[in-house]
Protein backbone atom coordinates (compact mmCIF):
# COMPACT_ATOMS: atom_id res chain seq x y z
CA UNK A 1 0.00 0.00 0.00
CA UNK A 2 2.94 2.43 0.85
CA UNK A 3 4.59 1.97 -3.09
CA UNK A 4 0.71 2.70 -4.62
CA UNK A 5 -0.08 5.50 -2.30
CA UNK A 6 3.95 6.86 -2.99
CA UNK A 7 2.89 5.95 -7.44
CA UNK A 8 -0.12 7.67 -6.82
CA UNK A 9 1.41 11.03 -5.80
CA UNK A 10 3.88 11.12 -8.51
CA UNK A 11 0.80 11.16 -10.81
CA UNK A 12 -0.18 7.70 -11.56
CA UNK A 13 -3.74 7.29 -10.56
CA UNK A 14 -4.78 4.45 -12.88
CA UNK A 15 -3.67 1.03 -14.36
CA UNK A 16 -1.76 0.45 -10.89
CA UNK A 17 -1.53 -3.71 -10.54
CA UNK A 18 0.58 -5.24 -8.14
CA UNK A 19 2.57 -7.88 -8.96
CA UNK A 20 5.53 -8.84 -6.49
CA UNK A 21 6.18 -7.74 -3.21
CA UNK A 22 9.69 -9.11 -1.62
CA UNK A 23 11.68 -8.70 2.12
CA UNK A 24 15.64 -7.96 1.11
CA UNK A 25 17.31 -7.48 3.84
CA UNK A 26 16.04 -4.31 5.63
CA UNK A 27 13.73 -3.22 2.84
CA UNK A 28 10.80 -4.70 1.07
CA UNK A 29 10.55 -4.46 -2.92
CA UNK A 30 7.58 -3.74 -4.67
CA UNK A 31 7.18 -4.28 -8.07
CA UNK A 32 3.89 -2.83 -9.72
CA UNK A 33 2.71 -2.67 -13.22
CA UNK A 34 1.77 1.00 -14.96
CA UNK A 35 0.01 0.52 -18.32
CA UNK A 36 3.22 -0.55 -20.48
CA UNK A 37 5.67 0.40 -17.30
CA UNK A 38 7.25 -1.12 -14.60
CA UNK A 39 8.17 0.57 -11.17
CA UNK A 40 9.96 -1.47 -8.74
CA UNK A 41 9.78 0.66 -4.84
CA UNK A 42 12.17 -0.20 -2.01
CA UNK A 43 10.41 0.35 1.17
CA UNK A 44 12.67 0.76 4.64
CA UNK A 45 11.54 -1.86 6.45
CA UNK A 46 11.60 -0.11 9.89
CA UNK A 47 10.86 3.28 8.98
CA UNK A 48 8.21 2.23 6.37
CA UNK A 49 9.76 5.21 4.00
CA UNK A 50 10.78 4.97 0.59
CA UNK A 51 14.42 4.44 0.05
CA UNK A 52 14.72 3.94 -3.62
CA UNK A 53 12.59 3.88 -6.54
CA UNK A 54 12.86 3.35 -10.66
CA UNK A 55 10.24 2.84 -13.50
CA UNK A 56 11.15 1.19 -16.28
CA UNK A 57 9.66 1.25 -19.93
CA UNK A 58 8.95 -2.44 -20.83
CA UNK A 59 10.33 -4.08 -24.50
CA UNK A 60 7.74 -4.64 -26.76
CA UNK A 61 8.02 -9.01 -27.45
CA UNK A 62 6.07 -8.86 -30.19
CA UNK A 63 5.80 -6.26 -32.77
CA UNK A 64 2.88 -4.62 -33.43
CA UNK A 65 0.89 -4.82 -36.83
CA UNK A 66 0.03 -1.22 -36.78
CA UNK A 67 1.62 2.06 -35.44
CA UNK A 68 -2.64 3.10 -34.88
CA UNK A 69 -4.32 2.09 -31.61
CA UNK A 70 -7.48 0.41 -31.79
CA UNK A 71 -9.41 2.74 -30.88
CA UNK A 72 -7.91 5.45 -33.25
CA UNK A 73 -8.68 2.68 -36.29
CA UNK A 74 -12.36 2.20 -34.89
CA UNK A 75 -12.67 6.17 -35.37
CA UNK A 76 -11.18 5.93 -38.82
CA UNK A 77 -13.74 3.06 -39.55
CA UNK A 78 -16.46 5.06 -38.40
CA UNK A 79 -15.82 8.29 -40.55
CA UNK A 80 -15.25 6.33 -43.56
CA UNK A 81 -18.91 4.71 -42.51
CA UNK A 82 -20.55 8.18 -41.86
CA UNK A 83 -19.03 9.89 -44.93
CA UNK A 84 -20.21 7.10 -47.11
CA UNK A 85 -23.60 7.56 -45.60
CA UNK A 86 -23.77 11.56 -45.81
CA UNK A 87 -22.35 10.95 -49.98
CA UNK A 88 -25.18 8.39 -50.88
CA UNK A 89 -27.58 10.84 -49.26
CA UNK A 90 -26.84 13.37 -51.59
CA UNK A 91 -26.84 11.39 -54.37
CA UNK A 92 -22.84 11.52 -55.24
CA UNK A 93 -22.59 7.35 -54.92
CA UNK A 94 -21.11 7.13 -58.42
CA UNK A 95 -17.24 7.49 -57.43
CA UNK A 96 -17.70 5.17 -54.51
CA UNK A 97 -19.49 2.73 -57.03
CA UNK A 98 -16.61 2.57 -59.03
CA UNK A 99 -14.17 1.74 -55.94
CA UNK A 100 -16.23 -1.39 -54.72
Amino acid sequence: MIALDFLKRLGNKRDLKPEKVSLQGERYVAEIKIKKKTAIVQIDAATEGIKEYEIKRESEESPSFSPLSPKTLLVICGIVVLLYIVLSLLGIQSFFSNLF
